[in-house]
């Protein structure tokens, strides 16, 4: 992974999507790839605030999107629901990093 945290953002989406249509095994995948991009991104230099700002603008491109997937059409998103996406996924984005900044400390 580069510098850029778009693969962060990526799988941050991946598993907001996962998230909310509550696929445990899926999520669990996708919270450790999202801890390991955010400890490369912490390798990288990246700051957490850039780290976690994207991901927090990858969810609301996403909330703005989906109700226009027909895939997902059926599908209701609640406002808890999206709090406790970001919850789920700042605190995996700050894990990873965190404990890739004391590693190197």
């Amino acid at each position: 992974m580069d510098k850029d945290p778009g693969a962060l953002i990526q799988i941050g989406l991946q598993l907001a999507v996962v998230m909310l249509e509550a696929s445990d095994a899926a999520a669990s995948d996708l919270l450790a790839q999202l801890e390991r991009a955010a400890a490369e991104c912490a390798r990288s230099a990246v700051p957490i605030e850039t780290v976690q700002r994207a991901i927090r603008e990858g969810i609301s491109g996403m909330i703005e999107h989906f109700p226009r997937d027909p895939d997902r059409a059926e599908l209701t998103v609640h406002d808890a629901d999206v709090v406790q996406v970001l919850d789920v996924l700042s605190s995996a984005v700050s894990r990873g990093y965190m404990d890739e900044v004391r590693r190197n400390s």
